[in-house]
């Protein structure tokens, strides 16, 4: 059962590395981060539980890098100046900003579609 375990651990970090190696996730997004965290978590416990000390210290490092990374995204996310676009089209303004659309219907009659990006200042 260990060794099935080892397996799936393993294969969260692989999945995240070739991923990466793809172009399919960045090496700073939160899926590529937590199948590290995940991967290498699992593998640090069963280490520990088998007295491996060298695979210990390999896999709980990984964790640990894993984790401040985690930390620093959200972290990151948090203080990002919010991003809004605004598709001005003819009869209705549509608002993206983080989430869904918002479709807003003003009358706005006889305008050429135009495309304005609107930041909010970063707060210090």
């Amino acid at each position: 059962m260990d060794q099935l375990v080892q397996i799936f651990g393993s294969l969260l970090i692989l999945i995240a590395f070739v991923s990466a190696q793809r172009g399919a996730l960045s090496a700073r997004s939160r899926p590529y981060v937590l199948l590290n965290l995940a991967g290498s978590s699992i593998l640090a416990v069963l280490a520990a539980h088998e007295q491996q000390y060298g695979f210990l210290l390999l896999e709980f490092c990984w964790a640990l890098v894993s984790a401040w990374s985690l930390v620093q995204i959200l972290r990151e996310r948090h203080r990002r100046p919010a991003r809004a676009l605004l598709v001005c089209i003819p009869g209705a303004f549509v608002l993206q900003s983080n989430g869904p659309w918002l479709l807003l219907l003003l009358v706005v009659s006889g305008r050429v579609p135009r495309i304005r990006r609107a930041r909010r200042e970063a707060r210090a």
